[in-house]
């Protein structure tokens, strides 16, 4: 029989699914800009200003993302300690670490890191 999630567990839980949802709005929002740089190739002045616009939106929700992926990391970080009884969890730690590898080889074909 599982045991009930910790306080901290659903918090976690919580996180990761706002950042999914961030993921998908990211990604509506760069569509959404890839339109606009077609409509502005076109001729359409206006898009311009609209691209700049929603370029703010992305940044909004990318800083977000970032800050609810590390409050994500500081959560599960402080789970594993607690199952532990305060001792380092080395797998969690590599996980941890290899999530952290996949966003660099990620971020490095596409010139920045996220």
């Amino acid at each position: 029989m599982s045991e009930p999630p910790t306080k901290s567990g659903v918090e976690a839980d919580d996180v990761a699914r706002r950042i999914a949802l961030s993921m998908i709005l990211f990604a509506s929002i760069t569509d959404t800009i890839h339109a606009l740089l077609n409509e502005a190739r076109d001729g359409d002045a206006a898009a311009l200003g609209d691209i700049l616009k929603k370029q703010g939106e992305l940044e909004t929700v990318l800083n977000r993302a970032l800050a609810m992926e590390s409050k994500l990391d500081e959560l599960r970080t402080k789970a594993a300690l607690n199952r532990r009884g305060g001792d380092l969890d080395t797998t969690t730690a590599r996980d941890e670490i290899g999530r952290r590898l996949a966003r660099i080889r990620n971020a490095a074909g596409t010139g920045g890191v996220l």
